[in-house]
């Protein structure tokens, strides 16, 4: 998986947009002081990721990782 830190991510947002657009397999991760804080996919990979997950324990994704 490709790193960019924030700064770099921010500069080239639409260049990463095509990238996961155009290949559903790419992901980049994203660094904020050396640490991870996020993981651009393509809305492709993340629908199917969601789906998968649903079947758990039928949860929303996303309410799982809440606050």
């Amino acid at each position: 998986m490709r790193q960019l830190r924030s700064d770099e991510a921010r500069r080239q947002l639409r260049d990463l947009l095509d990238e996961v657009q155009h290949d559903p397999a790419a992901a980049i991760q994203i660094l904020r002081y050396d640490k991870p804080v996020a993981v651009v996919v393509s809305a492709e990979w993340y629908q199917r990721a969601s789906a998968a997950l649903d079947g758990e324990d039928g949860e929303e994704p996303a309410a799982r990782y809440e606050s």
